[in-house]
């Protein structure tokens, strides 16, 4: 919850942090590499950040921490369906 709206929240009110989700990204901390995608989740839901979303997914891709994964996934799926909307006028 902290991520997902309040630091999500965060970003959408000041996008010059999000080069910081990309730091955290490459952290050898798991929750703070988890913390760089699920933070997108409400933005992306939205339609936000997607350029930087599939930079983040980039650098988490080959992660091999199932959490940091559950999180990416998360991340991406909610981005895949703001864009599905977005297309297809849903």
């Amino acid at each position: 919850m902290l991520c997902n709206h309040t630091v999500g929240e965060f970003i959408m009110m000041y996008p010059e942090f999000i080069n910081r989700l990309k730091d955290f990204a490459r952290s050898g901390n798991r929750w703070t590499r988890r913390a760089s995608a699920v933070t997108l989740i409400i933005p992306a839901r939205k339609g936000m950040f997607l350029e930087d979303i599939v930079e983040i997914a980039g650098i988490l891709l080959q992660d091999n921490d199932d959490l940091v994964q559950k999180g990416y996934g998360w991340m991406l799926k909610a981005s895949s369906e703001a864009r599905c909307k977005e297309i297809f006028d849903l």
